[in-house]
């Protein structure tokens, strides 16, 4: 094959340098693009609704016939009847997608001492009912708690009269309780409004008459953002990215490279192989040597030239004479020069 001619094999790495080239170019600006998308949020709407159905348990009495007075409009009840309320907490969360969230929620019932003309609190404590509780929603457009708890009146009610023949002053007191959830989705890419509550207010240390609950439930319809993520947040993404731009950068050297340089020939890859095998016996030099001032002993094979430095102990000099055609080697000791000459037209034989 003439130095002119090009291999099948040269433009099989030219065309396939090429392609692996666009192919990362394309798959970069493509990812890089996206990173850098501001898509627009979504807005998914959601709603949340409570209910609380309570019994007001009796003590032994002739009054009612029943053990237990049941929730109604406008009902009042007689404190001193009073034995436990029994609550029944129903929750029923809906949102337009599926999706993953976390309820964490807790019940307490807080005791409220004020002073009856200022409205100034004296006395303020906590108590928990239920310890905190955590139940999740797996890739669902719903989710339902139900909780059952008491609460034992006459002891809260105990503590607010106590309180008030203590220090003989006059005094509202309540019981107030609530219900407190709170939602996480898991993903993290958008956030719900939290701090829902649902209360029942108890009167204490009252006329039996004016014993009533007032109940305030949770009845909310709201909405979430869900942000738009860009992809080069996501570790593997960037990889990717860094991956096809170290191999678009290969390609194109390597194409550039091929085109510039052409095939390499086999006389190149001799000479290549040669230098590289040979690198620690072999010195290099940009300078033409004289031939004709030198006794010429011609040399057939590199190895018999490797026996000649063996001997004399000098280094293997190479010289290009004409590139892709004409190298030399040799070994100058004295007037003599121990000469390789290695031809490209010469490769065949």
């Amino acid at each position: 094959m003439s130095s002119g001619e090009k291999s099948l094999k040269y433009y099989l790495e030219v065309t396939f340098y090429s392609i692996i080239a666009i192919a990362c170019t394309i798959g970069s600006l493509v990812l890089l693009f996206q990173s850098i998308l501001v898509g627009e949020d979504k807005t998914i709407e959601y709603k949340e609704a409570s209910n609380i159905d309570y019994k007001v348990m009796l003590k032994p009495n002739d009054t009612y016939e029943t053990p237990y007075l049941k929730k109604e409009e406008g009902v009042l009840f007689l404190a001193s009847l009073i034995d436990t309320i029994d609550f029944d907490f129903d929750y029923v969360f809906n949102i337009e997608e599926p999706t993953n969230v976390d309820f964490n929620y807790s019940i307490y019932a807080k005791l409220v001492i004020a002073d009856s003309s200022s409205g100034n609190t004296y006395y303020e404590k906590e108590y928990p009912l239920i310890d905190p509780k955590k139940v999740s929603m797996i890739s669902s457009t719903e989710k339902q708690i139900h909780e059952k708890f008491s609460i034992d009146y006459e002891y809260f009610n105990g503590l607010a009269n106590d309180f008030k023949m203590t220090y003989a002053v006059p005094t509202n007191s309540n019981l107030v309780v609530y219900v407190k959830i709170d939602k996480d989705h898991k993903e993290d890419n958008y956030k719900f409004s939290n701090g829902a509550i649902s209360s029942i207010n108890i009167p204490l240390s009252e006329k039996s008459i004016n014993i009533q609950l007032d109940y305030n439930p949770i009845n909310d319809g709201s909405e979430v953002v869900e942000k738009t993520n860009p992809i080069m947040e996501k570790n593997l993404s960037f990889f990717i990215v860094f991956v096809a731009v170290l191999l678009l950068l290969f390609s194109v050297y390597k194409v550039i490279k091929l085109i510039m340089n052409g095939e390499e020939s086999a006389f190149d890859k001799q000479v290549s192989k040669l230098l590289r095998e040979y690198d620690r016996l072999i010195v290099e030099t940009p300078t033409a040597i004289d031939l004709n001032k030198f006794n010429i002993i011609e040399i057939e094979q590199f190895e018999e030239l490797l026996d000649v430095r063996d001997n004399l102990k000098l280094p293997v000099i190479y010289y290009c004479a004409k590139k892709h055609q004409v190298v030399y080697f040799y070994i100058k000791h004295n007037d003599d020069l121990y000469l390789l000459v290695v031809r490209a037209s010469s490769m065949g034989k």
